[in-house]
């Protein structure tokens, strides 16, 4: 039984801009979300065979891309056009669809996504007997995907970003901070 992840690297991140573009205390502090550990946490390693992170190309000083790759992801990222990602959307796809076919026993398809363009892919893979387990943050699923008989599991991200989204490293800020360590350290120093 083989593991598969799938990981929309924009529609995460999308989610991840209301920490950076808030009013909040959090306001344009750079963002991330910690794909690493959570494959170590959510996907049996053993079984893992795919990681795929698709998404837009990054500013020329971003080394996100080659990082992940280091760390055994197959990457493949699009220029934005005005029209939005539809190649990012359909990429997923397209690498879901192979992977799904690739192994003859079904297992796990992970997809961090709450993009309706998944569908097709979701619809599939529960056809050909694969657990689909959709994670997303709660203010970008698709109505669709609320609705989908196909999908065997739907989580949020938000109930877990205080441990999985951290904070960059800028002036003032010696190291990365999740967002927990961060709001922790926060009230100890109102407090104090």
């Amino acid at each position: 039984m083989a593991d598969i992840l799938l990981i929309d690297n924009s529609n995460i991140f999308v989610g991840l801009n209301r920490f950076s573009t808030s009013s909040s205390r959090f306001s344009r502090l750079p963002v991330r979300f910690n794909y690493i550990k959570f494959t170590k946490t959510f996907c049996d390693n053993e079984k893992l065979v795919e990681k795929i992170l698709v998404g837009s190309t990054p500013p020329p000083n971003d080394n996100f891309w080659s990082f992940m790759i280091n760390k055994g992801f197959t990457v493949k990222t699009f220029e934005r056009t005005p029209n939005g990602e539809k190649a990012v959307d359909t990429e997923l796809v397209a690498q879901g669809v192979d992977a799904i076919n690739n192994y003859n026993e079904p297992g796990r398809l992970v997809l961090m996504s709450g993009d309706s363009d998944m569908s097709p892919l979701v619809e599939r893979a529960h056809n050909k007997g694969w657990k689909v387990i959709v994670w997303t943050w709660k203010d970008g699923i698709s109505t669709t995907y609320e609705k989908n008989t196909f999908i065997d599991e739907v989580l949020f991200i938000d109930d877990i970003q205080d441990d999985y989204v951290f904070f960059e490293p800028t002036e003032g800020i010696a190291s990365r901070e999740t967002l927990g360590q961060r709001t922790h350290r926060e009230e100890e120093e109102r407090l104090a």
